[in-house]
Parts: structure tokens; sequence; C-alpha cells
């Protein structure tokens, strides 16, 4: 193949091949090696033509042959692209570079016209950019495919180029409904938007008038849009067309067909000129010509119908009377009298004489006028004429003549109600004539007229005085007797009772003197007895007692208050008894203050108090260590430290031990004691025992550590380390102090371990839910179809995409990677590709693109669709006329009768027959085909059928009635149908709505037609004083008239009473024709009227009760109690008396009553007073209190009234004269029986105890209550509460002693009593006695040991110990005893008194317990002691180096006192060597040039070796061929490919290139080999050469020159 260029359109990859030719869509030039694909937007119709540019409107893609024209519905704007199809409402012709928006008025539908607009049918219209054509909406016209609001007046329904004028008869309310026929009474022209009513004086009888008609000659019509004219009326005329009234007669006239409007006669009325009927006024009414009502007679007159005429005198008439009556009596009567109720009553005290009111004779009473005048009754007057009552003739005066009355005469009195004056009886006065007894100590003789004092000392028992009263008695006033002068007073000149004075006493009756109490005891005034002052009291005057201070106490019957005793206790005062008094507890003292008060107090906190009776805070003592003593402590062993707990000597409260330690047992003293909390526990403060370190956290001493961030402790408790915390896992975090791993929450993981935060936890990626805790990988479930996961999904289902949506991957992370749902289909949430397919939009629907639900959008009201996949509005047909279709219609529905449905009727019920119309046919299409409902009918609407007036309504107006009317007021509409109303008749009402008319009800009347209800209840109402009824069922037919209606007598009758009321009790009523409550009269004082409806007035009241005005009964009102009456017709509660003293009178008393024994009655009594408690009465008729005797001594009388004293007084207590109670406690009467005696049933004053006893309580009640002597003191026989003294010192005193210092109670040795001892004490520890009969022990000497309680003699200290003094002890709060040497050191001496004693022990020895006389023994090998070892082995070094282990670089043999280093040579780095032979020797390498070493002093020097044991760095050197680096132990070959051949070197020589070395010896390289450096002669290669390719290779030198391929050479 020649060497040519590649031709055109072929392609020459190799030179050695052919030419290849180019495909289609390619091309290449001359001298290509490859064909080129055609670029897109260019055409290569052949190989060998270069590439052309396509058209605008053409396009191509790569390796084209020709460019292809863009087609229809497509868009290509630049050539190099594929076209792009238009979007819906747009549309492009072949060959264009754009797409064009479809014009307004035309549709571009894709599928069936693609490249041009297709305009839209007539009826229709689109928008620019639309893909459909649209129904020309209601209301509009679309004459240019645009729609255009229709004008007012016109209208269309939709689908149509042009709006229609709306026709006569009917209107257009909106432009886009059908027109609306006129209803009836209403007209319309062309074009309107509204009917218009009918003018008055015109009718509209039909619907879908177009003109309204005249109202004819002979009827009329007021009123705008009605469907009939009215006919005129009797009483009437309409002679004009189109009349708007009608002309009625005048009133007063009524009209007469053959004379016209005539004016009504007298005794009749005319009340409506309508009405041509003439109505007769009925008797007891009248009327005047032309009149229109009947007017009732007026009381004073009466009326025969025609006039009103009046009454003569002595006669009388109320309203509508026929004729006048005769006054009755007590009633004055004058000539057309004009009273209310037709005559005037007479006022009490006045009767009738002459028909006229006059009043009443003097000497003669008129209660009521009805009756004549009465005579005063015996014991009454009348002084003045018109007296209704006669006046009592008062106390004092005479009334004999009934005219007036006269004072009695001096001397003289008269009762109540007596007509003559008596003489005043004797022992009485009547001042003023009315008669009272003489007061008390004073007499008189008949007919005087005051009352004289009895002469002092003389009794008064007749009418003058008598008898001087003797010495020691005097004159009761109220007995006129001498009687005895009473204990507590004294009658000295028999005159007068003198009270006793305070402090003064006399006992018995008849004293003539009072007696002074003797000391300790007091009195009050008038006192029969002096009373021993109680306990705790001070009666120092007699006449006062007081209580003793506190601290104080005083004896009963001493009367003066004593200082108390230190060391007793004198508790506070009650009200029952004197204080009590008791020896100071332990834990306490009490100390005599300068005023002889006794001062209680409490030992302090730290301290306790061990004895009874304590006096001062000194014998308060230290608390012992192990114990603690809160304040007033007396036993500190109820106080022993707790657990957890340490208490040093003098503890006021328990010291918690430190946290970090604990101590289980009880009585610590120090916090030593408390021991240390190991590791893996915890101890908090005051622990008792260790507690394992909890979960989440450890413990490494005593301290407690949460597990660090990112570690858990897991299931174990006690942990001691952080290490022992384990790392958090993967899928989890840990935060500080954590138990347990927590899960990484769902929607994250975790692949890492040791996280302990969960913000450190990963959100699971997109497209990958988590639903599990606690995950270290993300990559899981997929997200689920019809759902999307962005970043944290918990589960593949918790995003549902969106209703109107759906989804076809599982690799959705937002919404908006859902689709939108398909047009004719509906897509609920978590739709996918293959549940949509079933989700066909169902009939009567449609769905836009996005539809959330197959039932997306209804078709509306007015269209229908029958089948499914409906995408959009048009898709829904009209519903025709005939039919109606609702909302999501699938059908259409037929037209129900009484409605008519139009072309798109929405509901069954939207266009209903109007009202006044009805139809029984379906389907109809319009409002013409509803027919009309006729007189005496209604149709409400939407009716079926004609529906007739129901009872009580009519219509006689239109043919069209939407309603009925309601029958009018005054007729009566009965049955269904009626066109009609009737006029009741007399006698007859109706109301409003009305199907028959009612009778007249009693208490009215009805004497008229056609009356209505609002009328009979206004002006129909029967008059008061009438009663309108007839035959007891009905009202009145009738005008009422007074002689056949009129209220009988007893009764009143309101206006329009169903009945006579009877006049209530109290009151009576004598008249007919009374109308008021106020009529009747009320029943005069004195008398009473027991029934109502009466008619006339009663008898008198009954005694011991008196009647007011309007009393009903006999006993009305009961005298008051404490008064009383004896006569009859009572009349105020002035007419009943006071009761008279010595008698008591209960209410309605006619008699007074005796009062009864162990009562007291004063003036006016009306219950008997009791003699108060302490008193008591054995006789009848008492008046005063004082006339009570008192109950006397020993006895108590408990209640009131009494006839004799009650009982005895209670044993325990003693009572005096007046005692109200078994068991007094007011010192006055009586008390409770003082400490220190004792009372005995009936007792007056306490007892006492006999000697050597003492009572200690209060109310004792026998002398078996009274108790020895107490421990410690002794009683010598008084009769004190407390005991004669305390025991004497060095003695002790049991129950029942009587001298301070009995023989058999001598303190023995070792023992001690101090003063008040109930027994011997011990001698306590650090004291002893070695003498009977003493108060204290002898405190031991410093170098003597007391260690013992009740020690006799003191011993000397032992060796080991050492002792102090009891006062040392003391001073430091602390228990005594004797004191060991401490640990460390001993003594070997006795007798030793301090702590400088002990010495240290000896060096090479220990001492390792207290109190040691001499050391242990040795210490062990391996440690040392210097001096005051404490310990055999002792476990650390000892602060100042005294004792310890044996340190590193030494060795101890057993006794040691120090360490012995290690020898030169050797060393040591262990603790606790105990020989030379421990120390180790100095190994190979190293040197030891020193003793006591811890570690070799250095390496051997290079170029020298060192064997073990060496002591300095040079002792060998090194010989050639061999080296010695520094720290060896012997001599080194060199390594392969190393020499030496020096001595004393400490390294080896690199072997030069040429040479191999071994064992440290160079030697040279053999022929036939070759030796590069380092070599020996183990690695002589084989001993063979290498062929090389290259001719420049040196076989001495071994190297290669040349740098080619090295070949390795066969062996031969």
């Amino acid at each position: 193949y020649n060497q040519n260029l590649c031709p055109a359109s072929y392609m020459c990859p190799t030179a050695a091949a052919a030419p290849t030719l180019c495909g289609y869509g390619q091309y290449s030039p001359v001298g290509s090696i490859v064909c080129t694909d055609c670029p897109a937007g260019k055409a290569c119709p052949h190989p060998s033509f270069s590439p052309y540019n396509c058209p605008t409107g053409y396009y191509s893609t790569n390796r084209a042959k020709t460019c292809t024209a863009c087609p229809a519905d497509h868009s290509c704007a630049t050539t190099s692209a594929l076209p792009v199809a238009c979007s819906d409402g747009y549309y492009a012709a072949p060959m264009s570079t754009s797409c064009t928006q479809c014009p307004a008025g035309y549709y571009c539908d894709r599928a069936s016209s693609p490249n041009n607009p297709v305009r839209c049918a007539d009826g229709y219209y689109s928008p620019a950019g639309s893909s459909v054509c649209l129904n020309c909406p209601p209301g509009y016209e679309c004459p240019d495919k645009i729609p255009i609001a229709c004008a007012a007046g016109t209208y269309s329904l939709g689908g149509t180029n042009a709006c229609t004028y709306c026709p006569a008869g009917k209107f257009c309310t909106t432009t886009g409904s059908p027109p609306m026929s006129c209803t009836y009474g209403t007209h319309s022209g062309y074009g309107a938007t509204a009917c218009t009513k009918c003018s008055a004086g015109y009718y509209c009888p039909r619907s879908d008038m177009n003109f309204e008609l005249s109202c004819p000659r002979g009827t009329y019509q007021s009123l705008t849009g009605q469907l009939s004219c009215i006919s005129c009326a009797g009483g009437s005329g309409c002679s004009a067309v189109a009349s708007t009234s009608v002309t009625y007669c005048a009133t007063g006239y009524f009209y007469d067909s053959q004379f016209g409007c005539t004016q009504c006669p007298a005794g009749s009325v005319c009340p409506d000129p309508r009405v041509p009927t003439v109505i007769s006024c009925g008797y007891g009414y009248y009327s005047t010509a032309g009149a229109t009502k009947c007017q009732i007679c007026q009381p004073g007159y009466y009326c025969d119908g025609t006039q009103s005429l009046a009454c003569a005198t002595g006669y009388y008439s109320l309203y509508g009377q026929v004729r006048c009556t005769k006054c009755p009596p007590g009633y004055q009567c004058d000539v057309g009298l004009k009273n209310p109720m037709g005559m005037i009553r007479c006022h009490p005290g006045y009767y009738v004489l002459n028909n006229l009111c006059t009043p009443c004779p003097i000497g003669n009473f008129c209660p009521i006028p009805e009756f004549g005048p009465i005579a005063c009754p015996t014991g009454t007057f009348a002084h003045t004429p018109g007296m209704s009552l006669c006046e009592a003739c008062p106390d004092g005066y005479s009334c004999t003549d009934a005219s007036g009355m006269s004072r009695c005469a001096d001397g003289k009195f008269s009762y109540l109600y007596e007509n003559n004056c008596q003489n005043c009886p004797e022992n009485n006065t009547c001042p003023y004539n009315v008669k009272q007894d003489c007061p008390l100590n004073y007499y008189s003789a008949a007919g005087s007229t005051n009352c004289l004092p009895c002469p002092n000392g003389k009794s008064c028992m007749r009418s003058n005085p008598v008898t001087v009263c003797a010495a020691g008695q005097y004159s009761l006033p109220s007995t006129y007797l001498c009687v005895n002068c009473p204990p507590g007073y004294a009658c000295a000149d028999g005159i007068s009772a003198v009270a006793c004075t305070a402090g003064t006493f006399s006992p018995t009756e008849g004293q003539t003197s009072c007696t002074a109490c003797q000391t300790g005891f007091y009195s009050p005034p008038a006192a029969a007895i002096c009373t021993s002052c109680p306990g705790g009291f001070s009666c120092a005057d007699a006449i006062t007692i007081t209580r003793c201070l506190p601290g104080m106490y005083s004896v009963a019957g001493s009367g003066v208050c004593q200082p108390g005793i230190s060391g007793f206790i004198y508790l506070p005062f009650t009200d029952e008894a004197l204080p009590p008094i008791t020896i100071a507890p332990k834990g306490m003292y009490s100390t005599q203050l300068a005023s002889g008060q006794v001062a209680v107090y409490k030992c302090p906190a730290g301290k306790y108090g061990p004895t009874l009776g304590a006096t001062s805070v000194s014998q308060c003592i230290t608390c012992p260590a192990g114990f603690y003593c809160p304040i007033g402590t007396g036993n500190p062993l109820l106080y022993e430290c707790p657990q957890g707990n340490y208490c040093p000597a003098g503890s006021t409260v328990p010291t918690a031990c430190s946290n970090g330690t604990y101590l289980y047992q009880k009585g610590a003293t120090v916090q030593d004691m408390c021991l240390p909390c190991g590791p893996g526990f915890q101890c908090p403060q005051a622990a008792v025992t260790p507690k394992p370190c909890p979960l989440g956290f450890y413990c490494p001493h005593s301290a407690t550590y949460p597990c660090p961030n990112g570690t858990y402790s897991g299931y174990r408790t006690g942990l001691r380390t952080a290490d022992e915390c384990s790392l958090c896992p993967a899928g989890f975090y840990c935060p500080e102090g954590s138990a347990t791993p927590t899960p990484a929450p769902k929607g994250y993981y975790n692949p890492y371990m040791g996280m302990y935060n969960v913000s450190q936890m990963l959100k699971c990626p997109p497209s990958y839910p988590c639903p599990t805790t606690g995950l270290a990988d993300y990559r899981g479930p997929s997200c689920a179809l019809g759902y999307y996961c962005p970043g944290g999904t918990i589960n593949p289902t918790d995003n549902p995409c969106p209703a109107g949506t759906y989804s076809g991957s599982y690799y959705a992370t937002t919404p908006y990677d859902c689709l939108p749902c398909p047009r004719g289909y509906g897509c609920v949430a978590h739709s996918t590709p293959q549940s949509i397919v079933a989700a066909l939009c169902q009939a009567g629907y449609y769905c836009p693109r996005g539809s959330k639900t197959i039932t997306e959008v209804p078709c509306p009201a007015g269209t229908y669709r029958s089948t499914t996949k409906g995408k959009k509005i048009e898709d829904c047909y009209p519903c025709p006329n005939g039919k109606f279709c609702v909302s999501a219609s699938i059908s259409t529905a037929t037209c129900p009768a009484g409605y008519y449905c139009p072309l798109g009727t929405k509901s069954a019920n939207q266009y209903p027959c109007r009202a006044g119309t009805f139809s029984s046919s379906t389907g109809l299409e319009s409002q013409d085909g509803c027919s009309q409902c006729g007189l005496g009918n209604y149709c409400p609407g939407a009716g079926t059928a004609v529906v007739p007036c129901q009872t009580g309504y009519y219509n006689n107006v239109t043919m069209e009635a939407p309603l009925c009317y309601k029958c009018p007021a005054g007729y009566y509409c009965q049955g269904t149908g009626v066109i009609n109303p009737v006029a009741c008749a007399i006698g007859f009402y109706s109301d409003e709505g009305a199907s028959a008319c009612t009778n007249c009800e009693i208490g009215y009347y009805c004497p008229e037609v056609g009356i209505s209800k609002a009328n009979k209840l206004a002006l129909y109402v029967c008059p008061a004083g009438m009663y309108c009824n007839d035959l007891a069922t009905h009202g009145l037919s009738i005008y009422p008239n007074l002689d056949d209606h009129g209220c009988i007598v007893g009764n009143y009758c309101p206006a329009g009473t169903i009945a006579p009321v009877p006049c209530p009790s109290g009151t009576y009523n004598p008249v007919r024709g009374r109308g008021s409550v106020s009529d009747c009269l009320t029943t005069v004082q004195g008398y009473y009227t027991i029934s109502g409806a009466s008619s006339y007035i009663s008898t008198p009241c009954s005694p011991g009760y008196f009647c007011l005005a309007g009393s009903n009964t006999p006993t009305q009102f009961a005298c008051p109690a404490g008064t009383y009456r004896h006569l009859s017709q009572g009349a105020s509660p002035t007419e009943c008396v006071p009761c008279p003293s010595g008698y008591y009178c209960l209410t309605a008393t006619s008699n007074p009553i005796n009062c009864p024994m162990g009562f007291y009655c004063p003036i006016g009594t009306s219950k008997p007073e009791s003699c108060p408690e302490g008193t008591y009465s054995n006789i009848l008729n008492l008046y005063d209190s004082k006339a009570c005797l008192a109950c006397p001594a020993g006895k108590y009388c408990y209640v009131r009234n009494l006839t004799n004293p009650t009982n005895l007084c209670d044993a325990g207590f003693y009572c005096m004269q007046g005692s109200r109670r078994p068991e007094p406690k007011d010192s006055i009467t009586g008390n409770s029986c003082p400490i220190g005696g004792y009372c005995p049933q009936g007792c007056s004053a306490p007892q006492n105890c006999p000697a050597g006893y003492l009572m200690l309580i209060s109310g004792a009640k026998a002398q078996s209550q009274c108790t020895l002597c107490p421990l410690g003191y002794y009683c010598a026989g008084s009769n004190s509460p407390l005991p004669t003294g305390l025991c004497a010192p060095g003695y002790f005193c049991s129950l029942g002693t009587t001298t301070a210092n009995p023989a058999a109670g001598i303190s023995p040795i070792g023992s001690y009593a101090p003063v008040g001892s109930a027994y011997s004490l011990k001698c306590p520890r650090g004291t002893y006695g070695n003498t009977q009969g003493i108060d204290s022990c002898y405190e031991c000497d410093p170098g003597y040991t007391c260690t013992d309680v009740g020690m006799s003699v003191k011993i000397s200290c032992p060796s080991g110990f050492y002792c102090q003094s009891l006062t040392t002890f003391n001073s430091l709060g602390q228990s005594y005893d004797k004191l060991p040497c401490p640990i460390g050191k001993y003594n070997a001496l006795t007798g030793r008194a301090s702590a400088n004693d002990c010495l240290l022990c000896p060096g090479g020895q220990y001492c390792d317990v207290l109190g040691m006389s001499a050391s242990t023994g040795p210490c062990d090998a391996g440690f040392f002691c210097k001096t005051g070892s404490p310990y055999k082995r002792p476990p650390t070094t000892e602060a100042s180096g005294m004792y310890g282990p044996c340190p590193v670089g030494n060795y101890c043999p057993q006794g040691s006192t120090v360490p012995t280093p290690c020898p030169i040579g050797t060393y040591s780095n262990s603790i606790m060597r105990v020989a030379s032979s421990d120390c180790l020797t100095c190994y190979e390498g190293k040197y030891c040039a020193t003793v006591g070493l811890t570690a070799p002093t250095g390496d051997c020097s290079p170029g020298y070796y060192c064997p073990a044991g060496q002591t300095t760095p040079n002792p060998f050197g090194c010989l050639a061929p061999q080296y010695c680096p520094s720290g060896v132990g012997s001599p080194l070959e060199c390594p392969t490919g190393f020499y030496q051949d020096v001595n004393t070197q400490g390294y080896c020589k690199q072997c030069p290139s040429g040479s191999y070395c071994n064992k440290g010896t160079i030697m040279t390289c053999p022929a036939g080999f070759y030796c590069p450096q380092y070599i020996n002669k183990t690695n002589l290669h084989n001993t063979f050469c290498l062929l090389y390719t290259s001719d420049a290779a040196d076989e001495g030198l071994g190297v290669d020159l040349g740098g080619r391929r090295i070949i390795k050479k066969k062996k031969k």
C-alpha cells in the first residue's frame, strides 16, 4: 500500500490496512484516521459531504443523516435539541420554534387539533390558554365567546349567546335564575326585577298578572296587594269605581234600610254603626238618645232603663239599683247620697235617732251603732256622751252612780270594778285609797292611812308591839316574833342582829358577841366558824388569805409561809390541793434563794447528777467517755453512745464518725475507734456498717465517684477503680454514673464505642428508617412504597405521601418526591401506582389532578354524572326540565307534587308552588302548572291539595290565600272551611280565634251581642257589692241590680267575685250589698265574734283573759304570767292585776296559787323562785330568798328548791355553813381536805394525822391514808405535810425514821452518807473510806489507786501504770482510773504518779501492749528498733526514724537497733532484708563501688568487661579480635561483616569491599568470587561470579559497571 493520504469519507486507523468507508451520519475529510459523528443540529447526507446546519424549524440529533421538520404541537427553539411538546392550552404548527397561547374564545386540544385553535361553539366560551371550552355560565351571555354579565331585568340559564328579557307577569331577582311568577296580589311588566303590589282600590286575583284590576261599584279595597275587593256592608255605601274606603253612619246612629242613618232612642244603645241591631238597656241601667253604651245606675239612685232618679230620705241604693232600699239600723241615709256604698254608718258611741247619728247618753254606752244605748254595769261608769264602752271604776274610787266616780275617804280603799269603799284592815296601809301590806318590821291598826315601824326589841304579832326581845335574840320583821340570833351574828341588845366582822365568828345561835379567830385560821364577815388556813397559804391577819410565793410552803393551819429547803422541789399550786413537795430527783438540784424561795435547776448538758436532793451545780459530774448527757441527765447509762458515733468525756450529743469511716459497736470514745471503709465500699457520716459501692459508681478509698463518661458499671456493685467500669458499646451511650448503657433512640444509630451523650447519636440518613433502639448500623429496611423517609425516620410507614399524591419509589425522602394523583383518580394517603389503578373517580363526582379521594369534587346541585372517571366540571351534565339533581347525583329525579322544576333545578323543594296555589301532579316545569285554592281554604305553599280553614279561622278575602284569618273576638268560626264569622249572642263572649262562644262566667255579665273577651274583662266586670250569678253556673246576660244581685249580709263581694266572701272572724256585717272587707265591722273590745259571715255582735270575754277589738274567741288574749283577772269582759291587758306576794300566777290565771315549800314568790311572780343552792325551806308562801335557811355545817344542799339538806358532806372534803356541793372548793363554804390532814364524811374542819406520820396528798378521807415519813427524812411527830428535817450527815434514814441520826443508819466503812440520805453510798472510784459515819469519802493520793467502788484503803499504783489524783481527772473531764503506760513505753516501778515515769522501750526491743512493766522482746529480723517501738514488726518507718522496716540497701538481723549497710560489691533493692547474704552481688557488666547501695554504681567502661561482684568500672581489658562495649560482663565477638585488630576497644570496624571478615578477623576476597562491604566467608554468593550483558564488568571488584540487566549464570 502506497503512502497516500486517506481519501475523504474514509478513515485510515493504521498504515497497513486499507481505508474504511464511513457510515451514514458520519463524515471525514482527507487524511482522517477515524470517522466523525455528525453533531446535533447538523445533517450529514453522505460521508463525503461536510455537515450543514439544520434550518430554523428543523432539528437533528447526533449522527443524523438529514434534518427533521419540527412536528405540529411541538416547538424547536434550537436545532440541536429534540422537539418539546406544547403545554395544555398552547398550539404549534409544523416547523415552529415556539408554542403559541390559545386565544380567548378558542380551545387547543393536542389530541384533536394540534396545529390550530378551534373556535368555541355557541353558548360556550374560553379564556386565553384554554384546552377546553366552558359552558357560558348562568347570568351571562357569550356573543363573542367571552362572558358578559346580563343586565338587570334579563336572565340566562347558561349556555347562551344572548340574555333574555324577563316576561311580563314575572320577575327576575337574579340574572342567573329562571323568571319567577308574580304572586297573587302583585303584577309586573317586561324586564321587571320585582313585582309591584296592587294599589288600594284595585285587586290582582291571579298569578303572573301584567296589570291590576279596578274594584267595581259597591265594593272597596283599602289595602294594597289584595286578591279581591270587599262588599260594602250595612250602614255604609260605596258609589265610585276603585273605592279605597266606605262611609259609615255617625256614632250613636244605626242604618235603617228605609230611613238611612237614624239616631239611637233613649233606653237603648247603638255600639257599632256597622251593626243594624238596636240594644235595649236592662234594669239598673239607663241611656239617653244617641248613646253607644248603657250607664250603670249610681249609688243613691235607681234606674228604670230610661232615666236615673234619686232615692228618698231614709233609703239608699248601691250601683245598678232598680229600686231604693230602706236604710239599715246604725246607718244614716240622705236623699241622693253619693257615698260610694250609698249610706253612712254611725261611729261607735253613736246610735240612729230620727235617721240621724246621735251620741250615746251619759251613764250608757253604745258599742255598735246598730244597738240602742246600754246602761253601764256595776263597777263601771260613762261620764261623757258618745261612749262606746263604760270605764272600769279604778282602785280607790266608788262608782255608785254610773254617770261618774268619787275618791274613797282616808283610811278606806276599793278594788278595781268595785262600786263601794271599805275600811283599811290592820297591818295594812291605804295610801291613795289603795290597800297595801305593811312592809317587814312595820305594823298598823284598822283604818290606818300609813304603817308604823315595829320598835326595836319588840315583836309585832298583833296590831300593837309587845314584849322586849331577850339578849341573844332580835325581832325578825317577816315573822313578828323574837328569834335567836343566828350563827355568824351577835345580838347584844336584843334589838338587832349584827354580823361578825372578818376575822371573828359566832358558832351557835343566841350569841351576844363574836369571838376572834385563833392563829392559823381566818373568817369572812358573818362567819359561823373560822376556817383553817390551807397549806400553801398565809393568813396573817385572820381576814385575808394569801398564796405562798413559788418555792415556799406553809402547813395547813399554820397560816405562815416558810422558806423552802434546798434539795427539794415545790411543784406549782393547783386548785385541788396544796403544792406537792418532793426531793430533787437525779439530774436536778434546788437551791434556797435569799427570798426564802427554792429555785430548781437541771444539770447542764455534758454533766449528770447521780444523787437525789442535790443542792448545787457542783454535784453535777462530767459525763463519762462512751456516753453523752443531755440537759437534766440523772443516769448516763441511759445515753450510751450509739453505733456510728463516738462520745468523749463531757459529750452533750454523740459525735458522728467522719465520712469514710464506720463503727458497729456502741460506747466508742474517740474518732480513732471508727474503722476505715475499704475499697469498693462507701461509708457516709455516722455509718454503722460499710455499704457496697452503688451501681454506676466506684469507691477507691471510701470516697464515691461516678463511672466516667462513656463507661458503665453493669449490674455490679462494689467497684473499686474506674478501670472496673466497662466501655460503653456501639449503639448505646453512657452518661457519667451509668449503671447500664442507654440505647440510641429510635431514628438514630451509633457506630462508635465510649459515647456518653444522646447528642452524639447519629440521625439515620434519608431513605433508611431505624425502627428499634440501640442500633449500631443504619442499614436495615427500606422506606415503604407510598411513603417517604427523611433523616431520622423511625418506621418505614411513619410519613405517608399526602392525600392527592402517590409514590412508587423505595427512596423517597421528602413529600416533594410524591407525584400528583392523575386526573380521573383519587389518591388517599400512602397511595402507590398499584393502589390507584382501582381508585377511579366515582359517578356523580369529578376528580382533577391531585385529587385526594374518589369523591373529591361532587357534581354541583343542578347537574349529574352517571359514569366514573370524571376529570373536570364540564363532565357533569345539566339537570333537564321537570327533574331535579342534588349534589353528587348519578341520575335525575322527578319533580314531586307541589313543586315545579325548570332546567338545572338543584333540589326537590327548590321551586315550591307559591302560597295560595297547589299541585297534585309530578314533573311540573313551571309555576303555571299550580292551581288556585278557593274561598274557605288556604294553601301555605308547596301544597299537593287544598287545606280547609281550620276551626276558629275563616277566608272570605281571596282565592289564593296563603293563610286563613283568625276569627275576630266577639265572633265564632265553627268547623272547617268557614267563609264568614258569626257574632256571639247575648250572655256569651269569645276571644280571637274562637270556634264557639263561651258562657259569661260568674262575676261577669254579657248584656249585648258580639262581646269580646277583652271587653268582658274591661267593661263587664260585676260591680263591687254585686254577685253576678245565673243559676249558680254562669254570669248574667242582663245588667246587674242591687235588689236581685246585691251581696248578702255577713259577707262582702269585691268586683268580679265568683262567690260572696264571708267577713273574717272578729268582724260582722249587718248590711246587704257590701263590696270590700273594710265594710265588715270590727267586734268591739271586751267581746268576741267566733265565726265568719256574722251579722251580729257576740258574747263577753272569759275570766283570766281579755279581748281587744276584733277578737274571735272568748280566750283571745291570756292575762300574762304574773297577773290574774277574776272577772269576765276584759278589754285590755291593763285589766289584768299583779299576782300578790307569797303567791304565783300562771298565764290566764283567774285565782292566785300558794307558793310551795322550797320556793319563794315576790309580788308579780309567774313561776316560783327556787331557794338557792346551799339553802332550803320547809314552809309555804315565802316571799323573799332571805327567808330560805342556810345549809348547816357538815352537810350540803346540792340543788335549788330543797325542803331539807341533801346529805352529809363527802369524805375528803370539809363543809362549812351554806355548802352547795358535797365536795366544795371555794374555801368559803368548804374545800378539799388539805395536805397534812384528812376529812371523813360529814366533816366540818380537817383532822390531823398522828405523830410519826404525814399526809402528802390532798383530799384524804381517813387516817389510814397517812403515810410513813419518807426516805432520807425524819418526822418527829408534827402534823406538817413536810418531814421535820433531812437525815444527818453520815447517817441514812429509812421509812418511818423519827430521829436525824438513827443508830441503825450509820454509814459503814467504804461508804458515805451525805445529808438527807435514804441509804449509804459506796465510795466512788478515786476515793476510799476507812472509818464509818462519814458524809464524804477521801480522795486517793497521787501514786495510789482506788479503781473500785466501796474501797476502804488506797493501793500503791502497780508497775506498768501511773496514778494521778481524782482532781486531775475531773479537771480534764475524764473518768477516774489507773492509767497504763502507752504502747512503746514501760514502767518497772510501783507507786508512780506521772506519765513521765513511763520509759521508752529500749533499743532492739518492742513494747506492744498497754501497761507494760518490761519490754515484750526483741524486734524481728528485717526490722530495726532504735527506741520506743510499739511493734515487733513495725509496718512503716516512724516519722523521726525511731523504728520501721529495714530500708533498701541494708539488712537487719533480729534485735537490730539500726540497719546494717550491704558491703562493697553488693546492693539491695528490697526492704526487710535480714542478713548480709540477702544483699545481691553486683551483676555482670556493672560495678558496686560503695556500701549500702540500693542499685549498682554504674556500667563497666567501654573496652573493659566486668564479671559479677566488681567494685571498679575497668577491672579487665578486652583483647583483639574481641570488643567490649559499655556494661558487658565478658568480651564479645565482632558480628558478621565486621572486625577488630586493636585491644581494649568498645566497638568493631566495617569489613571493606574486596575483603571478607570472619569472627573479627579480616581476609582478602579469593579469586572467582566478589566481596561487597560487610561480607563474610559464609556469604560468598555460593562462590560463583555472575554473567553480565555488558562487557564493562570488573570481575575483580565484583561490580556492574554498565548498568545493564544482570543475568545469572547457570551452575555447571
